[in-house]
């Protein structure tokens, strides 16, 4: 966890933070943010290196490359469900309802988590043709994440290296990642991220632009408060079981989202081909209001 995250272990700081941040909760859910907040930073070995928590049909190191592989293939082949929630082995994919388009277009999406993202992500994605690059798709396909309550942060780096190269998938030579397969076609992509690091970010920008692949990256802010997002983080638990550790949300990521796109429309004008803000702080049903946009952003579909 971000070392500027508060620490919450127990009731007593859950009951203080909840209280912090103005968001009133049914007793009976505070122990089951307790239970999720102890499970993410338990130090569980993490499925991409080691066998003890895999499941048995999947435990061998063959078995496991045969898994990811089809993971993989899943994604690149199959259409997005109409809800995240039932992606699973065998069901979902990355791809748009529209056929594919090979522009070489990029579309950044940086925001806090449950800020919105998700849905700007797939209309932008049915807009352009665009395949959907999120490492919780290919989360929900591996086995062990529905198999343990701590599962989601088992999974998390075998998920991050089946969709970006990473130290996982980077040492098997005849693997290729989702993003790999992905950008080496030239074909159009969606990336929704925190946008925590304004270094990374561009770095990512700059090395989409290079002669043999020559994307023009387009960059999305989906602002949202950050203590509004940690109620709408806290309710979509409550709901679906999916956590995000709240202290990450509210204190670690906080407002470093909406610095990196600012700082990025300041100094980095020449590397994106556009900038566009969408601001999620609407009534529930309602789309978002756009609130920047710079040279003819992708935002201009929620007009």
């Amino acid at each position: 966890m971000n070392n500027y995250s508060r620490r919450l272990n127990d009731i007593e700081s859950f009951d203080h933070f909840f209280k912090a941040i103005e968001y009133t909760i049914e007793q009976r859910h505070i122990p089951d943010f307790v239970n999720a907040e102890m499970l993410t930073v338990t130090p569980y070995e993490q499925t991409s290196t080691s066998k003890r928590f895999r499941l048995p049909d999947y435990a061998s190191d063959e078995a496991r490359w045969k898994l990811r592989t089809q993971i993989v293939n899943e994604l690149f082949t199959c259409e997005r469900l109409d809800d995240d929630e039932k992606i699973m082995l065998g069901k979902g994919g990355a791809l748009p309802c529209v056929p594919l388009k090979m522009e070489r277009k990029a579309f950044l999406i940086i925001g806090l988590p449950a800020s919105g993202k998700s849905g700007i992500s797939n209309k932008i994605a049915d807009e352009y043709g665009a395949i959907i690059l999120d490492s919780d798709y290919a989360k929900r396909k591996i086995p062990e994440f529905s198999g343990f309550p701590f599962g989601a942060s088992l999974v998390h780096n075998e998920s991050s290296g089946v969709i970006f190269p990473n130290q996982m998938s980077l040492g098997k030579p005849n693997f290729k990642t989702l993003s790999e397969l992905t950008i080496d076609s030239g074909i159009n992509f969606v990336q929704p991220m925190i946008g925590q690091d304004y270094d990374s970010l561009i770095n990512f920008a700059k090395s989409l632009q290079i002669p043999a692949l020559n994307y023009e990256v387009h960059l999305i802010l989906v602002n949202l408060d950050r203590k509004i997002a940690t109620h709408r983080a806290i309710e979509r638990y409550i709901k679906t079981k999916r956590y995000v550790p709240l202290g990450l949300v509210f204190d670690g990521y906080s407002n470093d989202p909406i610095l990196t796109y600012y700082y990025s429309r300041k100094n980095a004008s020449g590397i994106f081909k556009s900038f566009g803000e969408l601001s999620t702080n609407v009534p529930k049903g309602s789309k978002p209001a756009c609130t920047d946009n710079i040279n003819d952003s992708p935002v201009k579909l929620f007009l």
